[in-house]
């Protein structure tokens, strides 16, 4: 039976035959494909013993692991480099890169790093008031001030209070 769409097809792409218009769109009646149409890129091989999804991993290790090293040695670009890999980081790494920050460069960049912290850890701080909030702004921007350990004693106890147990880690590790 022609439908309204066959004919549009057909008069559209005249080269093109039905069943092979169908077979290049990956459409088959209406089901589910058993596999995708279009695959980009050529097949991966994985190891059977790795389950699907496992991230890459170099000599050096996965970008994690190279990004705790870089934090612990306080290399600065292996840092960066290895979050960048990562993407996304979690707020205790990406509190563990911003202390790093304060400690070897000042400024801007500090400066825009911890905003960036604070409003995410505003968003995990479930019920977390505008008061709250903007002190723990201020006690964020003076981690690379004078009053270091008093700012970090401000978000520990923000932190424990709002259940940020990893963020409370890194602060009680970084006296």
């Amino acid at each position: 039976m022609m439908t309204i769409h066959t004919i549009m097809l057909k008069t559209h792409l005249p080269l093109v035959s039905e069943p092979s218009f169908r077979s290049l769109v990956g459409w088959n009646g209406g089901q589910l494909p058993a596999r995708p149409a279009f695959s980009p890129g050529p097949a991966r091989l994985t190891s059977s013993r790795c389950p699907s999804g496992v991230e890459n991993m170099t000599s050096q290790g996965t970008a994690h692991g190279r990004f705790q090293r870089a934090i612990r040695r306080r290399h600065l670009l292996a840092a960066e480099m290895a979050a960048r890999e990562l993407g996304v980081l979690s707020l205790a790494d990406a509190l563990k890169f911003c202390l790093l920050l304060a400690d070897m460069e000042s400024g801007e960049r500090f400066s825009r790093a911890i905003a960036r912290w604070h409003a995410r850890f505003v968003l995990d701080a479930v019920g977390i008031t505008a008061d709250q909030a903007a002190l723990a702004l201020s006690a964020a921007e003076e981690l690379a001030g004078p009053i270091r350990e008093l700012a970090a004693e401000t978000l520990r106890q923000l932190a424990t209070q709002y259940r940020l147990d990893a963020v409370a880690r890194v602060l009680d590790r970084d006296r």
